[in-house]
Formats: C-alpha cells, structure tokens, sequence
C-alpha cells in the first residue's frame, strides 16, 4: 500500500479523487450548461475540488468554457458544457422487416447531433456484413470511440445465443469485432434498448418497463430498476411468454382473436411482479391500449402509468446513444500519468 511521509493512504486518495471527477462527469453528459457553483450544490464538492476538476477536464478536452453568465449582480459565473466532439458515437440497429433484414445506421456526437444516418439492407445477414459498416462508418468518422449495436435476440457475454438474424447465433459477436476494430463495443436485445430510450424522458422514475408485442411469435419487456437495465443472471428476465398461465399455442391463438386481453394478462403480471411506475406498450397488432380493463385485476393505486408507443425504432436509437454515453462516462479509471488534477 502507497503511503505519504506523513502516513496517509494516496491510493485511497487517488481513488476519491477519481470518483469525485466521475461525479463531475455525470453532471457534462446529461448535456446541460454548468456552472462552479451549480456543480457544487449538485455533488456536495467544495468549490475547491470542482475548480481542480475543471482544470482537468477543460486539459483533456472533455468540456469546455463557453463563456460567463448574466451577472445577477455579482461576479459574472464561467459556464462549461460537454466538448460535443471529445468522441462520436455509432449505432447500428439490427431488424427483420417485412421483407427484408436491415441494419440502420447512426453517427452522433455527445449532444446528440446526427451526423449520418443510413439504413442498408442485409443481403445475408451475417457478421460480415456488419464488419463492412462498420468499416465505413471509422471511414466517414475518426472520431468514433464506442459502438453500441440492438438485436432482435439475445446476447450474453458477448456471444448471440438468439437471435432472428439467424447466421449470428453463436457468434462471439463483441469479441470479434473488437479483434478488428479498437472500439468500445456492446450488444444488447433491441427492446432492452428500447427501454433504456424511454427512461430518458422519465428521468425521476425508479421503476420503469416497456413491453414490445410484434405480430407474430411472443411479447418481449425490457425493464429498468432504480435507472439501471436488469436482464437477470441469465439474461432471461421479461420473457413474458413464459408465464404458466398460457401455453405457447394459446398465446398464438389468442394473439390473433384477442391481442388486448393477451396484452392485458402480460401488464398485469408485469404490476404484480414488478409493480412498475411507468409501462410503454408497443404493439404491432392493436392501435391502442385500453387502460381501463386494468381496473378489472388492480386497483388504482397499483395501477402504473401507460404509455402508448407507435414507433419503437426511435426509442432504440434513444437507448443506444444513452448506452454510449454511459460507456463513454465509464472510463473514469483512464488517468494520464497516473493523476487525475
């Protein structure tokens, strides 16, 4: 263990040092306009440990001043923000459409400027393929440093175990690419994602779901537990379809003579295992959702929020450009020289 002449622990000194500048860094990815001070009230840091932070990350790049605050009659605040360009972020969203498979395609900086975006059709659907994209996107943009990527499927550790691109099953997915390309790389199912992009515009609920019923085969539910995406420890949780009330079969049937009350069984086990605040619905199948017939299993004051969504696409983009900033921002151990400030 490192100590000073003095006896004091610099490797634990180090270490609040680094979780302090994490704190800071919380505060710049949300995308807002900071100043010392608000930065202070937020953290609880003296102001003197936010100056040193500061000094730091304006060395790095990582933010930067934008100039001084209207005076309220005393000392003009310096205000900071987010470098938008300190890195880039790729996106690709991997789905079945109804004729074909295709990979969309999105570039943002750290503000979430677009800044390409393309959708290619999948000639084979293979890994292949997506190195391709993935090509062309480091080709377009030097700046990218994470790539984040939605499946219709299931991912652990890096490997696909299911997925409807049927030639990346078993595909060491992460490890592969990263052999290739010197990214920060993740893979996550689709509606995970797309959850992850919905808590973003409820930013004050702890417990949030979104539930995803497409027209064929069975529902599928990303959940979010005090901000955080759990996929349980097999990566199994919010397989809804596997609920012993109904088996396979009869969730088919009943997805084409009653999607409603098929909808509605799935939300109410959701509430009773989960007891949600908010629930997002997508459904390819029925155009709304009638929250009434909840009053029927629960009463009100068990009964979460229900948000009707039509386009699931957009709040996967919404997800994967949260999850690369979380990456980004994940990368508090990275110290030039072994020093923070």
């Amino acid at each position: 263990m490192t100590k000073d002449i003095g006896g004091k622990d610099l490797s634990k000194n180090s270490d609040l040092k680094i979780d302090n500048t994490h704190l800071v860094r919380k505060c710049f990815y949300d995308g807002k306009i900071w100043t010392k001070n608000d930065l202070s009230l937020h953290t609880g840091l003296s102001h003197a440990a936010i100056t040193n932070i500061l000094h730091y990350l304006l060395a790095t790049k990582e933010i930067e001043f934008i100039g001084e605050a209207r005076s309220t009659g005393g000392r003009k605040s310096k205000q900071y923000i987010i470098n938008k360009d300190y890195a880039h972020l790729g996106m690709i969203i991997l789905k079945r459409d109804q004729f074909c498979d295709v990979f969309f395609v999105k570039i943002c900086n750290l503000l979430g400027d677009v800044l390409f975006e393309s959708k290619r059709e999948s000639h084979e659907g293979c890994f292949e393929e997506i190195v391709d994209i993935v090509k062309d996107m480091l080709d377009y943009d030097a700046l990218i440093s994470t790539l984040t990527l939605s499946i219709p499927g299931v991912c652990r550790n890096g490997e696909i175990d299911i997925c409807d691109f049927e030639k990346l099953v078993h595909c060491h997915f992460v490890g592969d690419l990263k052999k290739r390309f010197l990214l920060d790389i993740h893979i996550e199912n689709d509606v995970n994602v797309a959850c992850m992009g919905l808590s973003h515009y409820y930013p004050d609920v702890m417990h949030l779901a979104l539930m995803y019923q497409p027209q064929v085969k069975y529902v599928g539910c990303g959940l979010m537990i005090q901000h955080q995406l759990y996929t349980g420890f097999s990566q199994f949780a919010g397989e809804l379809s596997y609920l012993p009330f109904l088996s396979f079969p009869e969730q088919e049937d009943m997805l084409k003579q009653n999607p409603q009350q098929l909808l509605l069984y799935q939300v109410v086990s959701l509430c009773a295992v989960m007891n949600p605040q908010v629930i997002g619905v997508c459904s390819d199948v029925i155009e709304s959702f009638d929250v009434s017939l909840l009053d029927r299993y629960l009463t009100k004051e068990h009964q979460p929020h229900i948000v009707f969504i039509d386009q699931l696409d957009e709040y996967i983009k919404d997800g994967l450009f949260d999850l690369g900033k979380r990456m980004i921002l994940n990368r508090k151990g990275e110290i030039e020289n072994g020093k923070i400030y």
